[in-house]
């Protein structure tokens, strides 16, 4: 048995022995292979595509991931800070990109409220939230500065907030004094200075020399006296061009006119709060070169004369009307190119006179967009409105901010069916034609309408037998009712008769819960005190 036994056991050396130098020499081709392939991946890194782009390219590329509508925050997890931590490549091309840093928005308090006593971290034995906080806005100093430092001698844009009055600590005042100091370069500031107190006081008591690069000028100032805003720098830089006021504070007087000497040059003005008409009368002639207008009026003031107001650049205008005796600033207004008009006159202001608006459009033939009050106007009025402004492709009838239905002065006015009725020798042709012959675009905001008449009313506009100069291409509507019945493909059928391949319907609905009546919880009350024991 010795003897059997010894054969298979060499044999079982041997070719361990054999297994031994395989293994040995599988080990150094794996090594050697994992040499070659990292050595491979290396040079494929160095070949792709995304090194090959361009660094301009890519500055191109960060510049259109900042946000449009807001400046940046400062936070990773947005451009730009976002672009420094996704690889090397982007870190490094990002931090020498000045124009993507020219952006910022800053609230200059980081505060706390404790949920029980409304108070700040200050005033409560937690001395941890006090150096927490403390730590926030020392870190937020070192990135306004390193985030302003990056865009080197470009102009700035920034975006300053303060909603609280505190009264500022140390690391508040560092805080503005790296943003006052970056003013130089300041072509865009934005300020919401929302409660009174020592930051809006340094804000406002910045100087024009500080800011000869302004171009425009965003403040939300809700609480300031009119002496603050006359001595204040902001509204008196000589580069000033866009100017939009929440809140313009008055004197006791009505006839207090306020319009510093660089508003001449204004294109952009915007006033968020009521203002006397006869103010509007001087700010008008004091504008001359506005390209587009906002402004509130409120009766009050004097009118100075009724010379003509020429405002030969102003392409859009926006009036929201609150007072009556308008028609002498219509009669007298000339804006000659004017493109867009939002006239919002509120019912209380009519006292049975027809809209002022009606003085204002024979001295318009560029109208493309219209936007009216439609509860102000009767059956005739409406019409006599759509044959002055003819030239319009964009319409809107109420506003996302006053949904309620047009009736509520005339109970059996339907506007929108002006719009399908033919009408006679208004255009200077004798056969009928449809009123706005170039409405392309509709906008209604709490129309009384049923499903089915708006669905003929847009037929009826979509008619190839009905001669317009242009095809309805777009409907959107706000209903304060439920939905009734889907127009969509009907509308969809008509439009692509009459070659419009695409039409835009956008119909939004009130939503109703048909069966909470029938509900088995129905006017359980679910407050326990309210119960009694």
């Amino acid at each position: 048995m010795k003897t059997i036994k010894a054969g298979p056991v060499y044999e079982l050396q041997a070719t361990d022995a054999l297994i031994f130098d395989v293994q040995r020499t599988l080990s150094s081709l794996l090594e050697k292979r994992n040499a070659l392939q990292s050595s491979i991946d290396r040079c494929d890194s160095i070949l792709s595509l995304v090194r090959r782009v361009p660094v301009e390219l890519w500055r191109d590329i960060f510049s259109h991931c900042l946000s449009t509508h807001r400046n940046p925050i400062i936070s990773y997890s947005e451009a730009p800070l976002l672009l420094t931590h996704v690889c090397s490549l982007w870190r490094s091309i990002a931090l020498t990109t000045p124009q993507i840093w020219t952006r910022i928005y800053v609230p200059v308090f980081s505060t706390a409220k404790d949920p029980i006593w409304a108070v700040t971290p200050t005033h409560l034995d937690r001395p941890e939230l006090s150096d927490f906080f403390a730590d926030k806005m020392e870190y937020r100093c070192t990135m306004v500065q390193e985030w302003l430092g990056r865009a080197g001698s470009l102009p700035l844009s920034i975006s300053l907030t303060m909603q609280s009055g505190e009264p500022l600590q140390p690391i508040h005042r560092q805080l503005l004094d790296i943003i006052i100091q970056s003013l130089d370069r300041c072509q865009h500031l934005e300020l919401m200075l929302i409660m009174m107190g020592e930051a809006q006081n340094i804000l406002m008591r910045v100087g024009a020399a500080q800011l000869p690069k302004l171009h425009e000028l965003n403040i939300y100032l809700l609480r300031a006296s009119m002496e603050m805003v006359e001595g204040s720098g902001l509204f008196t830089t000589p580069s000033l061009r866009k100017l939009s006021i929440v809140y313009l504070p008055m004197r006791g007087s009505n006839d207090s006119f306020f319009a510093p000497l660089n508003w001449r040059n204004l294109n952009s003005l915007s006033i968020g709060s009521s203002i006397p008409l006869g103010w509007v009368h001087r700010l008008l002639r004091h504008c001359p070169y506005l390209v587009y207008c906002n402004l509130k009026m409120k009766d009050g003031g004097s009118v100075p004369n009724f010379e003509p107001i020429l405002l030969p650049d102003l392409r859009k205008l926006c009036i929201y009307q609150e007072c009556l005796n308008v028609d002498n600033l219509y009669s007298t207004l000339g804006a000659p190119g004017l493109r867009t008009l939002d006239c919002f006159e509120i019912w209380s202001a009519r006292n049975g006179t027809p809209p002022s608006i009606l003085r204002l459009l024979p001295g318009i033939t560029t109208l493309q967009k219209l936007v009216i009050n439609p509860r102000v106007f009767n059956k005739r009025e409406i019409e006599e409105c759509f044959m002055l402004a003819s030239s319009i492709k964009h319409l809107v009838l109420g506003s996302t901010i006053d949904n309620n239905r047009w009736t509520i002065c005339y109970l059996d006015v339907d506007h929108l069916a002006s719009l399908t009725t033919e009408h006679f020798s208004d255009f200077g042709i004798d056969a009928p034609r449809l009123l706005l012959p170039n409405l392309e675009i509709l906008e209604a905001y709490g129309p009384p309408l049923t499903d089915k008449e708006l669905l003929d009313f847009i037929t009826k506009r979509l008619d190839p037998l009905v001669h317009l100069t242009s095809r309805l291409e777009s409907v959107m509507a706000t209903f304060d009712r439920v939905k009734q019945m889907d127009i969509r493909r009907q509308v969809e059928y008509h439009a692509r008769v009459v070659g419009v391949k695409i039409f835009g319907l956008e119909l939004t609905y009130k939503k109703i819960n048909l069966f909470q009546g029938l509900s088995p919880s129905l006017g359980l009350i679910n407050d326990r005190s309210s119960r009694r024991h």
